[in-house]
């Protein structure tokens, strides 16, 4: 087939969206011809990987923007700005470039957000959108626990939401979608109504890279990684720690963001302090491995859509506790043998309560780390492949190259 694939983040290296676009691309272009669309600050990056992966043939990228518009830099508000002007071009050069090619599949991988424009959606060919999300809402239960600044990003957020799915172009994009693929149940509940949808967490993408697992001991870390904003849930892992009974038991934060202050006054404040380790941002590598060989994941975050560190946690082997919302089922059926206790939301003190009864249980009875890495009942590659396949069928008018 010849692919045109719009992965506007697609960076070796950089997490999330980044690796989900990449992920995209090393999949289609394992097997088909791809026209890559991404912005002009991913372009030289991308092709190193290509390069690197005898993929350089295959592929042919299309840098689109300025370099300096490829980031959350300049506030949040101008760069979707900026992200919505570039899903225009895209699409207006996707339809050029369709005359010229004649594409047999389109892919919108995008940020993952449902309610964000598609650009190449605008090219009349068999369109797979997704993995998407952007569906979940914090628990009214524990909304109390985003503090002020927290909870004005979720007013913000949701508003947003809101409005942007009242757009023409949005609500058409997904009428003229073969494939949906969304992360979680949450998303693809608000998605415009009858839209067809199969729920497939991105996270997935990341654990496609991971060909090892550190050897070593597990230890009585309890692991919270990620960017420390409100909604991570990173008080709530604090005030589980209160209640874990395990007195070697320590709460070891990797990563930086705006909420580590909230956190460590919280930690003082609730008696924890000294059982509080906040470690910063630390290499992929090194964060892998403290992962490998932690007792937990606590992973409580109050809407994550598909959070990678839990996909990585399955697939080493790590216990992961969290709560039963947001994306965390959806990877979970990925790993359906994988030790994981996941909590329903209650009330902030039943909740902590509950996290911490399932901590104390894997910390009593450690699972060994795994020799080898544990894959998903279905691979990242596998599904968006799957996906041109379905597409196309579902379009029966177009001749496959």
């Amino acid at each position: 087939m010849r692919v045109l694939l719009s992965a506007f983040a697609c960076r070796p290296d950089m997490g999330s969206e980044n690796e989900t676009g990449l992920r995209a691309v090393l999949a289609a272009a394992s097997a088909h011809e791809v026209w890559l669309f991404t912005h002009r600050h991913c372009e030289e990056p991308v092709r190193s990987v290509l390069a690197a992966e005898g993929l350089s043939d295959a592929v042919h990228v299309v840098a689109i923007g300025e370099p300096s518009d490829g980031t959350e830099q300049s506030g949040l508000l101008r760069f979707h700005r900026l992200y919505d002007r570039w899903q225009r071009d895209a699409g207006e050069l996707g339809r050029r470039l369709d005359a010229e090619i004649g594409f047999d599949v389109v892919h919108h991988v995008g940020l993952a957000s449902f309610w964000a424009r598609a650009g190449v959606s605008a090219v009349d060919r068999p369109l797979v959108i997704g993995p998407s999300g952007g569906g979940t809402e914090a628990p009214w239960g524990l909304l109390g626990l985003l503090g002020v600044r927290g909870l004005a990003e979720f007013a913000v957020r949701s508003a947003t939401r809101r409005v942007s799915l009242r757009r023409p172009a949005i609500r058409q994009q997904y009428q003229r979608a073969q494939v949906v693929l969304v992360q979680n149940e949450h998303t693809r509940s608000r998605l415009p109504r009858g839209t067809r949808a199969a729920i497939y967490p991105h996270s997935t993408a990341v654990v496609d890279g991971i060909t090892s697992v550190p050897p070593g001991l597990r230890t009585k870390e309890l692991v919270h990684v990620g960017r420390l904003r409100a909604w991570k849930g990173g008080v709530l892992a604090l005030r589980a720690l209160v209640q874990v009974s395990d007195p070697e038991a320590t709460l070891v934060v990797l990563g930086e963001g705006p909420d580590r202050d909230r956190m460590a006054r919280h930690a003082q404040r609730l008696g924890v302090a000294d059982r509080v380790r906040f470690e910063g941002r630390v290499g992929r590598d090194e964060a892998m491995a403290r992962v490998a060989h932690a007792g937990v994941l606590l992973h409580p975050a109050l809407h994550d859509e598909a959070p990678l560190a839990v996909a990585e946690a399955m697939v080493l082997g790590t216990p992961v506790v969290g709560l039963a919302w947001g994306g965390l089922p959806s990877i979970h059926e990925r790993w359906p043998e994988a030790d994981a206790v996941l909590v329903r939301p209650s009330t902030p003190g039943r909740t902590a309560r509950a996290l911490a009864a399932a901590v104390d249980g894997f910390l009593a009875a450690p699972p060994p780390v795994p020799a080898a890495p544990r894959p998903p009942v279905e691979s990242y590659a596998e599904r968006i492949l799957a996906s041109y396949e379905e597409a196309v069928a579902l379009f029966p008018s177009l001749p496959v190259r």
